[in-house]
């Protein structure tokens, strides 16, 4: 589209294209960092994070956690005693919750400290995954990114330990600004 002088806004992620008419709202790494950071600290720097994302499908292309998972990186490569794995599922609930179910009965038992999801829909879909097969222990830590109604209702019931809210009303504001910027013809 780029190529055919259409201008591009993502919302999805922040993409890295160099391109007069590409544009991208900022904010996901900081979603990662703030996550990851708080389970770190939970888990007293040490333990065993299971990591899930979204982006298992085969027509997509571009890795819409990329910068949420460098967001984790960057914090979990501070804590050496932090083993994390990253299993790559499906942003919809309930294929993430079929697909990582099957996916659990085919490995070794995990039990991990903590379930950190890309979005909060995964990291429930995981959770609830992992209880299907007897992976998840009540100590285990969940958390995830998006600020979720689930995810907060969670939180009060403690079930849930974290999400961190993407606010909506910021990226909101950087879409529309972003728009008026490309119609305008300004990079």
């Amino acid at each position: 589209m780029l190529d055919q002088g259409i201008p591009v806004l993502c919302v999805e992620d922040e993409i890295e294209i160099s391109h007069p008419l590409f544009s991208s709202v900022q904010g996901w790494y900081d979603a990662g960092r703030l996550i990851a950071q708080h389970l770190a600290n939970i888990l007293e720097q040490q333990g065993r994070i299971l990591c899930i994302g979204g982006n298992r499908t085969e027509t997509q292309n571009i890795d819409f956690g990329r910068q949420r998972l460098q967001g984790i990186f960057d914090v979990l490569s501070q804590y050496p005693a932090i083993e994390l794995e990253i299993v790559q599922s499906y942003w919809d609930y309930d294929t993430a919750l079929t697909h990582l179910a099957g996916h659990f009965e085919a490995q070794d038992e995990i039990l991990p400290n903590a379930i950190l999801g890309l979005s909060d829909s995964l990291a429930l879909a995981c959770k609830d995954a992992a209880r299907s097969v007897g992976w998840l222990s009540k100590a285990t830590k969940i958390g995830g990114i998006n600020g979720e109604p689930t995810a907060l209702s969670g939180i009060l019931k403690g079930t849930f330990e974290a999400t961190v809210d993407i606010r909506a009303e910021e990226f909101a504001r950087q879409v529309v600004s972003l728009a008026r910027k490309a119609a305008a013809g300004e990079s």
